[in-house]
């Protein structure tokens, strides 16, 4: 028994794809939201095509998290400073931003680490990938995964 259990707040067991669906939501959802307003002014007038190739970017983002294995975590934090970062300088991530980011001095970055970054990459990023761990992942056994993979990409 946990120290949780032991106060009285049991654990919740999930399914991997469970907490996947749930990480891949919260991404899509709260950590895209220029990518939703791209999206809606790109598509402006036909909310059907839009909301078949939201369905279809969520689908592919449960399934490289599905197929990338027990990486939640390191998707939402840098998920979370991508979002604060387009959010708040109005910046698209792309190829040319991250090679920005690795050629960058220790000059530039101090400016680009304040405060309100902390916070909200904090609130956004750290908490709810903190939040991962908090549940059980029930275990599937391995001819399980065989099957289920093949399945999962047709």
């Amino acid at each position: 028994m946990t120290p949780s259990e032991r106060a009285g707040y049991p654990r919740p067991r999930m399914s991997r794809l469970g907490l996947n669906v749930i990480v891949a939501s919260y991404v899509m959802i709260v950590l895209n939201t220029g990518f939703w307003h791209r999206l809606v002014n790109l598509f402006e007038g036909q909310p059907l095509v839009w909301g078949c190739f939201a369905a279809g970017t969520w689908m592919l983002t449960l399934l490289l998290l599905e197929l990338f294995g027990p990486g939640p975590l390191q998707k939402i934090l840098v998920a979370a400073v991508a979002h604060y970062y387009e959010s708040a300088f109005g910046v698209l991530i792309d190829d040319e931003m991250v090679r920005n980011v690795f050629e960058t001095t220790v000059g530039e970055s101090r400016h680009l680490i304040t405060a309100d970054a902390v916070l909200r990459i904090g609130l956004t990023g750290v908490l709810p990938a903190a939040l991962v761990f908090w549940p059980r992942i029930a275990r599937r056994p391995l001819w399980h995964q065989v099957w289920r993979w093949p399945a999962g990409i047709a």
